[in-house]
């Protein structure tokens, strides 16, 4: 269940965009819950820095969320977990 506490980190995500942190809370959620001994906070900033970087190349906006969630898990996949 994502808090108002969770959607205060994500909607700074989506500052001037278009997509809402519904979007972005749900890819934040479903990677917390793949990658457990990574912090909400580490997960959501790389969703953050992930999506920033596609949005501000894209031409298509309509897969930015799914390109986002694998972009994201694959490099918490390469990643340590915060000690």
């Amino acid at each position: 269940m994502t808090t108002t506490e969770d959607r205060l980190v994500t909607s700074e995500l989506v500052a001037g965009q278009t997509w809402t942190p519904v979007e972005l809370d749900a890819v934040v959620s479903m990677l917390v819950t793949r990658f457990p001994g990574h912090p909400r906070e580490e997960v959501a900033s790389v969703v953050g820095e992930v999506y920033r970087g596609l949005v501000s190349n894209a031409k298509v906006t309509a897969h930015l969320i799914p390109l986002t969630f694998n972009r994201s898990r694959e490099q918490l996949a390469r990643q340590r977990p915060a000690a």
